[in-house]
């Protein structure tokens, strides 16, 4: 039962916020009070982040100043999300195309901010995706925990049931992962920086292969959009840059939606250019 009040409280919220996003545009009360909260909430991200993630931060409101609040506020929590995944460096890399989109989004003599707002989200997605690192950082997050316990009265044992892809070969069933594997799941957790290198044992099965490809097809549609956009290939641009939201799932849920998206990539990359 705690579990679901939980989840109804979720999904208020969400829907809350929803019908504050609508009511801003019409009242200028309610915009007011929504950027100072999206002030408090970037604030927030600013602390809880490294130094460099917050010298990170502070650069990005700087290059992309004239982002309405909202889509700062979206920025600045994608950016800390990356820093905690993988490294500052690895953050870098995604502000420097959301600069390049925010860039050329500005030279439209009409924009909404449609376009940059999409590759934020987008562009995020297909970085930050679910390998064994992130599982094991996410699983072992402290806060997570704390939540999970807070849902259930008394002496709570949290066991993770997981099917890791590098062991589908011998195992053809999930395996539980608890307290006593916690210690393990930390220590592969803090073997990120490994993520995408040579000695990453990970980075060999199919799943690892193909979403590492897909950082690399967006970045690639990203550069045909900036390439020649127009007010009259605007819509096109956004229909590309939101294709991520398409790719869900794991391992041949996920590929069989990255094939049906790049296809659909294919389609839009020729009408924009047509």
């Amino acid at each position: 039962r705690a579990f679901f009040e939980a989840l109804r409280e979720t999904l208020l919220e969400a829907s809350d916020e929803t019908f504050v996003v609508e009511q801003s545009r019409q009242d200028p009360a309610v915009f007011h009070g929504r950027c100072a909260r999206t002030n408090e909430h970037v604030a927030s991200v600013h602390m809880s982040t490294t130094a460099k993630g917050a010298a990170l931060l502070d650069e990005a409101q700087a290059v992309v100043a004239g982002l309405d609040a909202e889509a700062q506020r979206e920025l600045c929590t994608r950016l800390a999300g990356l820093c905690d995944y993988q490294d500052e460096a690895y953050a870098r890399r995604y502000l420097s195309w959301i600069q390049k989109v925010w860039q050329a989004e500005r030279g439209l003599p009409v924009r909404d901010l449609k376009l940059t707002r999409a590759v934020v989200r987008g562009l995020f997605k297909i970085m930050a995706y679910k390998d064994e690192y992130e599982v094991a950082r996410l699983a072992t997050a402290t806060d997570s925990e704390q939540r999970m316990r807070a849902l259930f009265d008394g002496e709570v044992e949290i066991v993770r049931q997981l099917h890791p892809p590098t062991l589908r070969g011998i195992l053809r069933k999930k395996i539980g992962f608890a307290r006593g594997l916690r210690p393990s799941l930390v220590l592969l957790s803090r073997l990120k920086s490994l993520r995408g290198t040579v000695f990453d044992i990970f980075a060999r099965t199919p799943a690892r292969k193909m979403e590492r490809e897909l950082v690399d097809w967006y970045c690639g549609l990203i550069e045909i959009i900036i390439a020649g956009l127009t007010g009259e290939k605007y819509g096109k641009a956004i229909e590309i840059a939101e294709l991520p939201d398409s790719i869900r799932g794991y391992e041949h849920v996920k590929e069989k939606a990255a094939i049906a998206a790049k296809k659909r990539g294919q389609e839009l990359v020729e009408a924009l250019r047509s």
